[in-house]
């Protein structure tokens, strides 16, 4: 089969720490947090829409989708020989059950577009991937099918070794032992550019199975050096992104090293009155958001990670090095971590306090100097908070949400305290009044997250 490329949207070294940040201001829509990669139609075989088939189709991928909430990957037949269906699904370890759920939803519903007729279809995400066919599909290698996906330019070639032993490194990581037959890595190739690769293979595959699948990939993967691609299989999937500070956008600094990015464990404690439930204010798939503040006043908001997460030491602290490293305006700012006692933590800024205090400005970067940038911000910033107010009365609708973002003057009303915002924290500031804001200049069109 030919080759088919496809625009990757969106895979870097901070992709999990935006899944990570979306604890703290959570996406609108479902589309906004899931990332479509492509679809395959098997076969020259089609079905009746009136047949039995058709039907077994229907309850396969109802019964797939209503098990996305508590479940990372599944399978399961629907029907009996000769009409019976086998399907499966897979959301990578780092999304939440949300995304998950969501990632599948939209996955039938684009398999059901794309496919409508086919007897084997396949549907691919960042997030998951959804298959289905009319043979068993289950703890078998499958590599009868591939897409090869590139986005940017290729000017990456001299690092092809380089990525293809972190490749081979990652599959006896993920095909040994306990592991769940996925990995990734975040590597510094030099002081400015790093290289994030991530591989994974559906959990029904045998260790060697999945080892084939994932080395039959990366013999496809035949012009790496683009800024990011990967190549994707009904088994396995391989990914790769290349990161170079020095070609970032405007609006991102760099933090200087990895020691000034450090918290001590009891520091952490002390900020969040170890860490006493009152302090909670959320948890996701990663696990549990504290507020917290620390010696010098600064509010911030905590994530303690579950063990839950597979989030290897290596891992983790090349990552959390990477995430303050790019500091956006588009991004929770991270101010560091902590490893230490089996104790894994992110430490974040929070935009609530320094709104509630009339210092939303201090969220910008200092590359933000213009005036139409910060009146910008400081609307997104307002307009963030309205969304996660803890009356759902009270958070916007899509409809308002643009009209506030795209239309001035306008008159937004104020945030009040997001959920679990602990007053005890510091001196409660009076409500601030609602206002218009009367920007200087158009407000230009916003990047998405």
């Amino acid at each position: 089969m030919d080759q088919t490329k496809i625009v990757l949207h969106l895979l870097s070294g901070t992709f999990l720490f935006l899944c990570l940040s979306d604890l703290l201001l959570q996406a609108v829509t479902a589309e906004d947090q899931v990332t479509y990669l492509g679809s395959y139609c098997g076969g020259d075989q089609q079905y009746d829409q009136e047949s039995e088939y058709a039907n077994n189709v229907d309850l396969l991928l109802s019964n797939l989708t209503s098990r996305a909430s508590t479940n990372k990957f599944y399978n399961v037949s629907s029907g009996e020989t000769p009409n019976q269906v086998y399907g499966l699904f897979l959301c990578s370890s780092y999304t939440t059950d949300q995304v998950c759920q969501d990632c599948i939803t939209l996955a039938q519903g684009e398999i059901r577009q794309q496919c409508p007729s086919s007897v084997a279809s396949i549907v691919w995400y960042i997030e998951c991937m959804l298959r289905y066919a009319n043979h068993s599909i289950f703890a078998i290698n499958d590599e009868s099918v591939h897409r090869y996906m590139e986005s940017g330019q290729a000017k990456y070639s001299q690092y092809n070794q380089d990525l293809t032993d972190t490749f081979i490194s990652l599959f006896s990581t993920a095909t040994t032992g306990n592991s769940s037959l996925a990995s990734s890595t975040t590597v510094y190739l030099t002081k400015d550019l790093t290289m994030t690769c991530f591989v994974e293979c559906t959990p029904d595959l045998s260790p060697s199975y999945c080892s084939n699948c994932l080395n039959s990939a990366l013999s496809k993967l035949t012009t790496p050096g683009t800024q990011s691609g990967g190549l994707l299989q009904p088994s396995c999937r391989l990914m790769y992104a290349f990161n170079d500070a020095g070609s970032l956008s405007p609006g991102i600094e760099e933090i200087e090293s990895m020691e000034n990015l450090h918290f001590e464990l009891d520091t952490i404690k002390a900020a969040t009155d170890d860490f006493s439930p009152a302090n909670k204010l959320g948890q996701g798939g990663f696990g549990i958001v504290y507020m917290g503040k620390l010696a010098d006043q600064q509010a911030v908001a905590i994530n303690r990670l579950s063990n839950a997460s597979g989030q290897g030491i290596k891992e983790f602290k090349t990552e959390a090095c990477l995430a303050a490293k790019i500091q956006h305006k588009n991004l929770v700012k991270l101010f560091g971590f902590c490893l230490e006692r089996d104790e894994m933590l992110l430490v974040y800024e929070f935009a609530w306090r320094l709104w509630d205090e009339g210092n939303s400005l201090k969220l910008l970067e200092s590359a933000l100097g213009n005036v139409s940038a910060k009146a910008e911000a400081e609307r997104c910033i307002q307009v963030g908070l309205l969304c996660i107010q803890e009356e759902p009365d009270k958070r916007p609708s899509i409809a308002s949400v643009l009209l506030m973002l795209n239309t001035q003057p306008i008159t937004i009303p104020s945030p009040v305290r997001p959920p679990a915002f602990p007053y005890r924290l510091g001196k409660k500031a009076a409500p601030r009044e609602s206002y218009s804001i009367q920007a200087e200049c158009e407000i230009t069109e916003l990047n998405p997250r």
